[in-house]
């Protein structure tokens, strides 16, 4: 289920939930269906500078409901906000990079678009040095990804996330490797951890996917139960 590349530096691969003392709320760019240009800023609960970019040309926003990505309880909660990384035009634009002010530790939820069990990739940056994971999704619901540093110090500055397979096996065409994340998660250097409503409830081992529908075709409405 889990492999990983040679470590770089002191990075640990974070999988579960983790006592956060920070987040950012995707929310802030937009209501459901808001295009996300290639670079993007955001703003953290406690004030972190937080800058985004897509390895293609922008993605969106989408809201977690029965109608578009449907809730998976402890993860994905209704009425989240996500980045999606599908364009308008069925196009998939990531990897999916976040980077931030060096902090202790990060990680979110990260889901594929199409059905089915998936796995996905996380770089986790300190510096210029970098680790890569890889997870797998047992029946393709959330899974969460990061990276904290053993040592404990503020050293973690950039995740990257991507998929290398999908429901088919290979992802193939590309387009069918878009995904979508969830809020992010941050242990900074300050303060205690204060873990968000549901951020503890951890995603069993071979918990049964949800069923999907078709794919947007635009943004709010590509997902559909």
């Amino acid at each position: 289920m889990l492999a990983c590349a040679p470590a770089f530096g002191s990075i640990i691969f974070v999988s579960a939930p983790f006592a956060n003392n920070d987040s950012v709320n995707w929310s802030q760019l937009g209501a459901d269906g808001t295009a996300i240009s290639q670079s993007f800023g955001a703003t953290s609960v406690a004030s972190l500078a937080i800058s985004g970019s897509f390895a293609g040309s922008g993605g969106g926003t989408t809201l977690v409901t029965p109608g578009s990505w449907p809730a998976t309880a402890g993860s994905f909660n209704s009425g989240d906000s996500l980045i999606w990384t599908g364009d308008n035009l069925g196009n998939n634009n990531g990897p999916l990079t976040i980077s931030f002010p060096a902090v202790k530790e990060a990680g979110l939820w990260i889901q594929a678009d199409l059905p089915g069990a998936f796995t996905a990739q996380v770089q986790v940056f300190e510096g210029a040095a970098s680790s890569t994971f890889t997870l797998a999704s047992a029946g393709g619901a959330p899974i969460f990804m990061g990276g904290t540093d053993s040592g404990g110090t503020t050293s973690i500055t950039k995740l990257v996330f991507s998929l290398t397979s999908c429901n088919n096996g290979n992802c193939s065409p590309t387009d069918l490797k878009d995904f979508a994340v969830d809020t992010l998660f941050l242990t900074d250097g300050g303060g205690s951890g204060v873990p968000e409503p549901g951020s503890f409830t951890l995603l069993g081992m071979g918990l049964v996917g949800i069923g999907f529908g078709a794919r947007k075709k635009l943004f709010g409405s590509r997902r559909t139960l």
